[in-house]
């Protein structure tokens, strides 16, 4: 018996030990990463090193604990172990079936279907049918330090083929295309230019817009589910800041026959609920990696406006020598195409261009320091010799196709103090919206003959 005491002994004096002699090693061996906690924590390693942490803070207490009542204490540690685990479970598990807390806009397709239908008729992903969200959305550049004057409430909805319109419908007298631009899914159903356009012509419209597609991509949209619906015009959006690049990646998947899509942007459902997550990303570094600077509102007042993109190659189609964006030609053969399409079926085009917030908004700006000290850089915007727009403008016309670009309309509303951009997102805002629908409005009344460039 005496022999068991001692045991019994030696073992609450060196298991403490042990354990922690482990926990130091666990908090101490992981390598600096990206994305991780406290900057060298992956989301598996946190939970071992808080778990290791707990075990050796039990054992700790049991160890000083006098023997008369360690027994007791070790029963009680082990309920609340058991217990507290089963709970945790079980949150994890409901964390995976709640309906998601972001916006399906901000998710591009997480959590959506990859698309695999017909082979000549690809799509990188469909969002599914009938969605019904309602919350409160933050802009893209906002998810961290959000500027809560930003924030809005916004109901989501997708019609029968998983498009964001609030009812199914089956013909339309106005098709949009485009990305999510187009989509909106940052502003309420009614703000978005399909809608003004729509109510001021009083006509009905259907809203094909998907975030994060390129041209290519919104042809077969085009070719899919906008032709069917036997429109009389269809308005088709194109963004300079990155269609370009992302033209090319669509066109290379497709060359290579739709290979199975592993893209994966935005957050689960489970990593928006789980508790056990949100405590990780508590600890995970955010360095700022967005410019911003103060914008004075008609109105007198200051807001900080945030710009993601700034200008680089990838928003021009061909380059001062002559080198042409390796995205320039799809978008092209993608334009070419609907057009044919379009001009088969007596049913007009119209192509807006929607430009980049700092071709808009930079110039009326004054950046922080920070900003300054990372180079803003020296032109906003791209000469408008080598833009996006003049090339399109160029396409178009040799296509007879109607065209409009925005951004003098835009730049001019922004110059009277208007935030025609969210300050936290880099998509429109309402006021940006009504510019483009005044736009569209416009030229469609203007006649199938006219061609408006702003």
């Amino acid at each position: 018996m005496k022999s068991v005491g001692h045991s019994r002994q030696l073992f609450w004096l060196v298991a403490p030990l042990v354990l922690g002699l482990v926990t130091v090693l666990v908090w101490w061996f992981p390598v600096e990463k990206p994305d991780a906690a406290l900057g060298r924590f992956s989301y598996p390693e946190f939970l071992l090193a808080i778990g290791v942490t707990v075990s050796f803070a039990s054992v700790l207490s049991l160890a000083l604990t006098g023997p008369e009542t360690r027994r007791r204490r070790v029963f009680q540690l082990v309920a609340v172990f058991i217990s507290g685990g089963c709970a945790l479970a079980v949150a994890e598990l409901v964390a995976t079936i709640l309906p998601p807390v972001n916006n399906p806009f901000s998710q591009l397709n997480l959590g959506d279907t990859l698309d695999d239908t017909g082979a000549e008729l690809r799509l990188p992903y469909v969002r599914p049918p009938h969605i019904h969200w309602e919350g409160v959305t933050f802009g893209n550049i906002g998810e961290w330090q959000p500027d809560e004057l930003d924030q809005q409430v916004v109901i989501f909805e997708t019609d029968q083929d998983g498009f964001r319109n609030c009812e199914d419908l089956f013909q339309a007298d106005l098709v949009f295309i485009g990305d999510s631009f187009t989509e909106a899914g940052n502003v309420s159903e009614e703000e978005s230019f399909v809608r003004l356009a729509a109510e001021e012509l009083n006509l009905t419209a259907r809203n094909l817009g998907l975030s994060g597609i390129p041209p290519p991509a919104e042809a077969v949209i085009l070719e899919r589910f906008g032709l069917p619906c036997d429109p009389q015009v269809v308005v088709w959006q194109i963004y300079e800041g990155n269609d370009l690049p992302e033209a090319w990646r669509y066109d290379s998947w497709r060359q290579a026959g739709y290979p199975t899509m592993t893209r994966q942007q935005g957050t689960s459902r489970w990593e928006q609920w789980s508790l056990s997550y949100r405590l990780f990303r508590q600890f995970v570094p955010r360095e700022r990696d967005w410019l911003a600077g103060h914008f004075r509102c008609s109105d007198g007042s200051q807001r900080t406006v945030r710009f993601g993109f700034t200008p680089s190659p990838d928003w021009i189609p061909v380059l001062p020598n002559g080198q042409e964006h390796s995205g320039w030609k799809p978008i092209v053969d993608a334009v070419s195409l609907g057009s044919r399409l379009l001009h088969e079926r007596k049913i007009r085009l119209i192509v807006v261009h929607i430009p980049a917030k700092m071709t808009v908004m930079g110039e009326h700006v004054e950046f922080d320091g920070w900003s300054k000290q990372q180079g803003i850089p020296r032109a906003t915007r791209v000469p408008t010799p080598f833009s996006m727009a003049t090339h399109l403008a160029v396409v178009c016309d040799r296509l007879g196709v109607s065209f409009i670009d925005s951004t003098e309309s835009l730049i001019a509303h922004s110059q009277n103090g208007e935030l025609v951009y969210f300050p936290s997102d880099t998509h429109l805002a309402p006021d940006g919206h009504a510019v483009i629908s005044r736009l569209v409005v416009d030229a469609i009344s203007a006649g199938s003959g006219s061609v408006t460039h702003e």
